[in-house]
């Protein structure tokens, strides 16, 4: 039967690659505040890696007015603008409120906008009118979060014996 395309998930685990997820904090304390996190998605001197997607997650803090502007302004990773104006819609105010997570992006695909650092510079503004309720003192307070398909980097050695297995 045909193996499955080079890129498929199925035929990536096959050949070693496993999923890998790191997360950072991004976060600042006043009004209109614009909050800066790097994040290094995987390590290019012992991994390589492939599709990876980036999703970031908001407490909700002051978000819960979409006429008086509330909102997230922009998202950007590696200075390119990926998201405007994500609305949560949701108050901070309150505590049972404020416990889940809003997504403001989720599986966003970074294949255009990581290169082969795998470092990602990502940033995040809050409108001047998010002004209260804060989250653990931030008015803004998000989780970015990276997952790629991984494997390990192969030395010269076992590049030497995967070719000799080969050739038997």
């Amino acid at each position: 039967h045909a193996l499955p395309p080079l890129d498929s998930p199925r035929r990536l685990f096959a050949e070693g690659f496993r999923e890998k997820t790191v997360n950072t904090t991004l976060s600042c304390k006043a009004a209109g505040c614009t909050a800066s996190a790097l994040l290094q998605a995987y390590d290019p001197n012992s991994e390589r890696a492939t599709q990876c997607k980036l999703s970031l997650h908001l407490h909700p803090t002051d978000f819960d007015d979409q006429y008086s502007g509330e909102r997230l302004t922009f998202i950007k990773i590696n200075g390119v603008t990926v998201n405007t104006d994500c609305f949560p819609m949701i108050s901070g105010c309150n505590k049972t409120t404020q416990a889940p997570l809003f997504p403001c992006v989720q599986g966003l695909p970074l294949q255009s906008l990581m290169d082969e650092s795998g470092l990602l510079n990502i940033s995040a503004q809050i409108s001047d009118v998010v002004d209260e309720c804060p989250y653990n003192g931030n008015l803004l307070s998000g989780v970015p979060m990276v997952t790629c398909l991984v494997s390990p980097l192969l030395n010269e050695t076992e590049i030497g014996r995967a070719s000799c297995r080969e050739r038997v």
